[in-house]
């Protein structure tokens, strides 16, 4: 878990519904996320394997804002691929937040990026303002 990801989700869980998306193995995944401690804080969790589907396919990113209540123009994905995170979630319609890493550095084509977790919940209030002008 990155430096600073537990506060800023528990941050993001009392103002957002969260979902998260990954592409592994089922139960295993489901597993490591409970370990987590911080399943409770998610409202939709969606493991590849459990459901045929896998990022970067539109699909798996329309059923999670599915599970969650919202339309796809609603949401926005955070991860930190490039390609199966940004470019699927980007193709489905959501907007994204690209968490950098050393093995990618940069995405051009993030709504937003972010390189610390502790601005994470900065970065989505942002891109909320831009979804509900006021």
């Amino acid at each position: 878990l990155r430096n600073g990801a537990r506060e800023a989700v528990a941050e993001l869980s009392e103002s957002y519904k969260l979902g998260l998306i990954s592409n592994g193995m089922s139960p295993f995944q489901e597993r490591n996320f409970r370990c987590l401690g911080l399943a409770s804080l998610f409202q939709s969790v969606i493991v590849s394997q459990a459901v045929n589907l896998r990022k970067p396919e539109a699909q798996i990113f329309h059923m999670g804002c599915e599970q969650l209540g919202v339309e796809p123009s609603e949401a926005i994905y955070v991860g930190d691929h490039p390609i199966t995170d940004i470019q699927g979630a980007k193709d489905a319609g959501l907007l994204t937040v690209f968490i950098t890493t050393a093995q990618h550095p940069a995405c051009p084509f993030a709504d937003a990026t972010c390189e610390s977790m502790k601005d994470l919940p900065a970065i989505i209030r942002k891109l909320v303002n831009t979804l509900n002008p006021r």
